[in-house]
């Protein structure tokens, strides 16, 4: 799958079917999100807190080219 970042929000998107469909094209409003936090195992994991109190959790190869794009994109938000 593929970790995708704009103005308007953060979207996860794939077509394996081992990915329950409610995943499979998720889309998280930037003026959802309220916070960005990460671990570190192996590889980074990005936790994005939403408002409503959901977590999403992804792996990220490229942490500084990711929190470049999300700091970007994030300072469009009133």
């Amino acid at each position: 799958g593929g970790l995708y970042i704009d103005e308007q929000s953060i979207t996860y998107s794939t077509q394996k079917l081992t990915v329950s469909p409610l995943y499979r094209n998720l889309v998280l409003p930037m003026n959802e999100i309220r916070e960005l936090s990460w671990s570190q195992m192996v590889v980074p994991v990005a936790a994005i807190s939403m408002k409503d109190g959901e977590c999403y959790k992804f792996i990220i190869y490229n942490k500084s080219g990711f929190e470049k794009a999300y700091k970007q994109y994030s300072n469009h938000q009133e």
